[in-house]
C-alpha cells in the first residue's frame, strides 16, 4: 500500500509525542516508586519503634523487680536489720549485677539528653546504695555493732522511689512524643499518596490533550487512512503502557495498606456506592463476597450513639473540604466491639462539587486498652501514694507524741530537784513507753499477719477472766468521760472454750476501747451470746455497741482497710495509725471467724460484731497473781549481759528491787569470762551485742556450763527470735521494754528454789465453776463518775499514802482558787483576744492538767487535756464543753472536801 510522506512539520511534532509520553511515564514511575519507599521508610519507622519501646519496657521491668520487694534495697535494709551475710549478701549480688545490667540496657536506649540524665540519676542513686553495702557488709561480717554500722548507713528507699519515677516520667513522655509522631508521619504518607494520585491524574489528562491535539494534526487531510490507522495503533500501544503501570502503582498502594493493617474505602456520593479493599471485611469481621449495600452494613456495625456524630462530621467534611478525622465504635457479628480511627478526604469535580469520599479504616481497639491500662495503672499507684502518704503522716505524727513526752520528761527530770515531781515524770514517762509500745506492736502484728506469720493457740480459755479483765480495764476510762459500760453474758455460754484468749482479748479491746473513745454519752455494751450449731462447737457471738458519733457509710467502706480512718484531718480528736481494726479483722479471721460486721448511724452509735466457732472445754485454767511483796526476799546474784549504759541501769535498778545482787558486763567476750569465773544464779542475755554477741556467749558459756539459766534480753519480739534463742542454748525470752511482771515470772520460774511460793492452784472442772459468770448485766450501780480514785492516786505515788492525802489538800486549795478566775478567762476568750491571753489561758489549764493526771482526779484531767489541746490552736471551747468542765471542777472540789475531813 502505497504511505504518504509526513511533512516537516509533523515529524517534529511526533517526535514531541514520545518525548512528552516518555516524560509522563517516568514521572509516574518516579512518583509510584517513591510512595512505595515512603511506606516502606514509615513501616520501618514504626517497627523500629516497637522493639525499642519494648526494650525499654523490659528494662524498666528488670529494674522495678530488682528494686521492690525481694530485691537489692528490700535484701540490703534486711542485711543491716538481721546482720546475716550468709543470708543476703548472695542475693544482693545477683541484684546489684540485674540492676546495674538493666540501668546500662536502658542508658543505650535513651537518645536524648535528658533522658540519660534520669537514666543517669538513677544509676547515681543506685551506685550509693552499692557503695554503702560494699561498706556494710564487711562491718557486719566483722561483727560491727549497730552503732558503727548506723553511723555509715541509713538504709531509705526514697532516693531510688523518686529517680524511678524521674525515669518513668521520661520514658512517658518521649513515648507519647513517638506516638504523635508515628501519626503525624501516617497522616504525611497518606497526604503523599493522595498527591501523587492527583499528579497522576493530571499528567494523563495533560497528556491526553496534548496527545488528541497533535493526533487531530498529524492526520490531516495529507494522510491516507493507512497512516492514521497506524498511528492510532501506534497510540493505542502507548496508552496500554500507561494502563499497566497504574496498574503496578495500584498493587503496590493495595501492598502497602495490608502490611500497615489500613483498610482503604471509595464512597461515590453520587450514586451512593461504597466499596472497601480487603483489609476493610477484616476489620469490621464481614463476608468479602458481600458487595451491595455495603453503607448499610457499615451503618449497621457502628455504634448507635456514634453513628449520628460519623455522619454529621462527614457531612461538614463534604461541606468544607476538610479532612474527616474520627474515632467510633462498631460491633463485629461475634458480637465484640472494637474502635474504628476514620481518615478521609472529599473529591471535588470540575465545577466544584463533591463527587466522592476517600479514606482509610484503622483498629485501634489495643492502643485504647493499653492507654487505658496506664491510665488506670497511673490512678491506682496515685491512690495508693495518697494512703501511704497518709499513714506516714499519722504514724510520725502518732509515734512522734510518746517520744516527745520521752525525752522531754526526762530532761525536765534531770533538773527537777523534787522527788515528788519527779515521781510524775517518771509516771508519765512510764505511760509514753507503754503508748509507743502498743503502737509498735500493732506495726508488728500487722506484719506477721501481712507474712503468714501469725500463730494462733488453742488452749482453753478462762472466759470469766477475760470478761472480768475487760471490766476492770475499761470501767474507769468509760467513768471519766460519763458514760456505762456494761457486759452482758447469755445463760449458754461456758465457762471455758478452747481458742487463742490473748487474741480473744486484743480483738474486744480494739472494739472496746474505740467505742469508749467514739462516745460521749450514753453507754457502751459487750453482749456475749452462743448458739451451738453441733455438738463439736458452739458459735459464740460478740457484739460491742455504742451510743457515741457513728460512722457514715462511705467510711464504713474503708474501715477495715490498713492505714485508713474515719477521720484523717489534722483536726480529728482521737489518734491512731489506722491498723486496729485492720488488725481485729484478720484476727477474728485467723482465729476461725468470718469477719468483723458494722451496723451504724451516724449519730446514733455503731454496732461491732463478730462469731467464732468454739469448742468447749472440761477444764478452767486459774492463775492467782503472785503477791509483789513476795519476791522481795530473794536472794541470788545475776549477771547482766548488756552493752548499753541506760538499759543497764534500767535492768540493775529492777534487779535491785527484789534484794538481788547484779553483775554487769559490757559485751558478749566480757559475759563468757564472768560467766566462767564467778558464780550467779541466772544470767540475762541481750544479743545484739559488740565483740561477740549473746548467741555465741551463750554457746561459749554451754561449754563449761550446761545448767545455770540464761535468758534473751533483746528488743526482737518475733516467734522466730525466741526459736533462736532456743536452739543457741538459752532457757527463756525476755522482750524490752522491760514490763515488770514479765521479769518477775522469769525470777520466780528460775530462782523458785529461793523465793517464799504462795499456795497452788490447779485447774480444776467447769462444772465446779459455773457460777463464777454471772448473767446479768455487769453495770455500775450509779454510773456516776469517780471524780477521785484514790486507789489509783495512791498507787501513782507508790504507795506513799501520807504524802498523797498532803497532795489532795494543795489540790484543793489550788482548785478552790483557780476554779472561777479559770472560767471567766476562758469563756472572755474570742478572735479579739490577744496573744498572751491565749498563752496565759493555756498555761494554767496545761498546769491543771499536770496535777490533776498526776493525783487521779482522771474526769477533771480528761477535760483538761482536751480544752489544753483546744487553746494551742487558739481554739475557742464550745459553751457546751466549758459548762462540762465548770461542773467537774465543782464536783471534784466537793469530792476533795469530803476526802480531806
Amino acid at each position: 500500500m502505497h504511505r504518504l510522506k509526513y511533512k516537516p512539520e509533523f515529524k517534529s511534532q511526533i517526535s514531541l509525542i514520545y518525548i512528552v509520553t516518555s516524560i509522563m511515564l517516568g514521572v509516574i514511575f518516579v512518583l509510584a516508586f517513591l510512595a512505595f519507599e515512603r511506606f516502606q521508610t514509615v513501616q520501618k519507622t514504626w517497627e523500629t519503634q516497637s522493639e525499642r519501646t519494648a526494650q525499654i519496657n523490659n528494662a524498666l521491668a528488670e529494674i522495678n523487680r530488682t528494686t521492690g520487694y525481694g530485691g537489692f534495697i528490700h535484701n540490703f535494709k534486711n542485711l543491716v536489720l538481721r546482720r546475716d551475710n550468709a543470708r543476703y549478701d548472695s542475693a544482693i549480688q545477683n541484684n546489684i549485677k540485674d540492676l546495674t545490667g538493666a540501668i546500662q540496657r536502658l542508658d543505650n536506649l535513651m537518645h536524648r539528653e535528658e533522658d540519660k540524665q534520669a537514666v543517669k540519676q538513677l544509676n547515681d542513686t543506685f551506685d550509693e546504695y552499692i557503695q554503702k553495702y560494699y561498706q556494710v557488709s564487711p562491718m557486719i561480717m566483722a561483727g560491727k555493732n549497730s552503732d558503727e554500722i548506723d553511723a555509715i548507713v541509713k538504709v531509705d528507699d526514697a532516693p531510688a522511689l523518686q529517680a524511678r519515677e524521674l525515669l518513668v516520667k521520661h520514658i512517658a513522655e518521649r513515648t507519647a512524643e513517638y506516638a504523635a509522631h508515628a501519626k503525624a508521619t501516617y497522616a504525611q504518607a497518606i497526604q503523599y499518596l493522595w498527591i501523587n494520585a492527583v499528579i497522576v491524574l493530571l499528567s494523563l489528562l495533560l497528556g491526553a490533550a496534548f496527545l488528541v491535539r497533535t493526533v487531530k494534526q498529524v492526520f490531516a487531510k495529507e494522510l491516507e487512512v493507512e497512516d492514521e490507522k497506524e498511528k492510532l495503533a501506534l497510540a493505542y500501544q502507548r496508552d496500554k503502557k500507561v494502563q499497566e503501570e497504574l496498574k503496578l502503582i495500584s498493587q503496590r498502594l493495595l501492598l502497602a495498606t495490608k502490611t500497615s493493617k489500613m483498610g482503604v474505602w471509595d464512597f461515590n456520593l453520587t450514586t451512593g456506592d461504597l466499596s472497601w479493599d480487603e483489609n476493610m471485611y477484616l476489620i469490621y469481621g464481614v463476608d468479602k463476597n458481600i458487595k451491595d449495600n455495603l453503607i448499610g452494613v457499615w451503618q449497621s456495625a457502628v455504634l448507635p450513639e456514634d453513628l449520628e456524630v460519623s455522619q454529621t462530621l462527614m457531612q461538614y467534611s463534604i461541606a468544607t473540604g476538610e479532612d474527616y478525622d474520627q474515632v467510633f465504635r462498631v460491633r463485629k457479628p461475634d458480637g465484640e466491639i472494637r474502635h474504628i480511627q476514620a481518615l478521609a478526604k472529599p473529591v471535588f469535580g470540575t465545577f466544584g462539587e463533591a463527587e466522592k469520599m476517600v479514606g482509610i479504616n484503622q483498629d485501634i481497639t489495643e492502643s485504647i486498652r493499653n492507654f487505658n491500662e496506664l491510665r488506670t495503672a497511673k490512678e491506682h499507684a496515685e491512690e495508693a501514694n495518697k494512703a501511704k502518704d497518709q499513714f506516714l503522716a499519722n504514724f510520725s505524727h502518732e509515734i512522734r507524741t510518746p517520744l516527745n513526752a520521752i525525752i522531754g520528761l526526762s530532761e525536765m527530770g534531770a533538773y527537777e530537784a523534787k522527788l515528788s515531781v519527779t515521781q510524775q515524770y517518771h509516771e508519765k514517762i512510764f505511760k509514753s513507753g507503754q503508748h509507743l509500745l502498743h503502737i509498735i506492736n500493732d506495726i508488728l502484728d500487722f506484719s506477721k499477719i501481712e507474712a503468714g506469720k501469725m500463730k494462733f493457740e488453742s488452749r482453753p480459755m478462762n472466759m470469766h477472766q477475760v470478761f472480768d479483765s475487760l471490766k476492770q480495764f475499761f470501767d474507769n476510762m468509760a467513768s471519766s468521760k460519763g458514760i456505762a459500760f456494761k457486759i452482758i453474758i447469755a445463760n449458754k455460754i461456758s465457762p471455758a472454750y478452747f481458742g487463742d484468749q490473748l487474741r480473744l482479748t486484743q480483738v474486744l479491746t480494739n472494739l472496746i476501747g474505740n467505742a469508749i473513745k467514739f462516745t460521749d454519752q450514753g453507754s457502751v455494751t459487750l453482749t456475749v451470746s452462743c448458739q451451738k450449731p453441733n455438738e463439736h462447737f458452739s458459735m459464740v457471738r460478740f457484739c460491742v455497741k455504742d451510743t457515741g458519733v457513728g460512722i457514715d457509710s462511705h467510711s464504713q467502706k474503708v474501715l477495715f482497710q490498713p492505714f485508713e480512718q474515719v477521720d484523717n484531718s489534722h483536726t480529728r480528736k482521737v489518734g491512731g495509725t489506722g491498723l486496729g481494726l485492720a488488725i481485729s479483722q484478720r484476727l477474728v479471721q485467723g482465729m476461725g471467724g468470718k469477719e468483723i460486721l458494722l451496723n451504724s448511724t451516724p449519730n446514733e452509735g455503731s454496732v461491732f460484731y463478730f462469731e467464732l466457732p468454739l469448742a468447749e472445754s472440761s477444764v478452767i485454767p486459774t492463775f492467782k497473781p503472785r503477791p509483789k511483796d513476795s519476791l522481795t526476799s530473794i536472794k541470788g546474784q545475776i549477771l547482766v549481759a548488756e552493752d548499753n549504759d541506760i538499759n543497764q541501769e534500767v535492768v540493775k535498778a529492777k534487779l535491785k528491787q527484789y534484794g538481788l545482787k547484779v553483775t554487769l558486763a559490757n559485751d558478749g567476750l566480757e559475759a563468757v569470762e564472768k560467766a566462767r569465773t564467778g558464780t550467779y544464779d541466772l544470767i540475762l542475755m541481750d544479743i545484739q551485742m559488740p565483740n561477740m554477741d549473746g548467741y555465741e556467749a551463750t554457746q561459749a558459756i554451754r561449754e563449761f556450763n550446761k545448767k545455770i539459766p540464761i535468758i534473751a534480753l533483746t528488743a526482737a519480739a518475733r516467734n522466730e527470735d525466741r526459736e533462736l534463742a532456743i536452739h543457741a542454748g538459752m532457757n527463756g525470752h525476755l522482750s524490752k521494754p522491760i514490763e515488770s511482771d514479765k521479769l518477775e515470772e522469769v525470777l520466780v520460774n528460775w530462782l523458785e528454789l529461793k523465793v517464799e511460793h504462795p499456795p497452788e492452784t490447779k485447774d480444776v472442772p467447769a462444772d465446779a465453776l459455773d457460777a463464777a459468770i454471772e448473767n446479768t448485766e455487769a453495770t455500775n450501780p450509779t454510773n456516776e463518775p469517780m471524780f477521785i480514785d484514790r486507789d489509783l492516786g495512791i498507787k501513782m505515788l507508790d504507795g506513799n499514802e501520807s504524802m498523797y492525802d498532803l497532795l489532795l489538800g494543795r489540790l484543793l486549795e489550788q482548785l478552790t482558787a483557780e476554779c472561777d478566775p479559770l472560767m471567766a478567762a476562758l469563756k472572755a476568750l474570742n478572735g479579739n483576744s490577744s496573744e498572751e491571753d491565749w498563752k496565759i489561758a493555756q498555761l494554767q489549764v496545761h498546769t491543771l492538767k499536770g496535777v490533776t493526771c498526776t493525783l487521779a482526779a482522771t474526769p477533771l484531767c480528761n477535760l483538761s487535756t482536751e480544752i489544753d489541746a483546744l487553746l494551742k490552736t487558739k481554739s475557742r471551747p464550745t459553751p457546751g464543753l466549758l459548762e462540762q468542765y465548770h461542773n467537774t471542777f465543782k464536783a471534784t472540789i466537793q469530792a476533795l472536801e469530803a476526802l480531806t475531813q
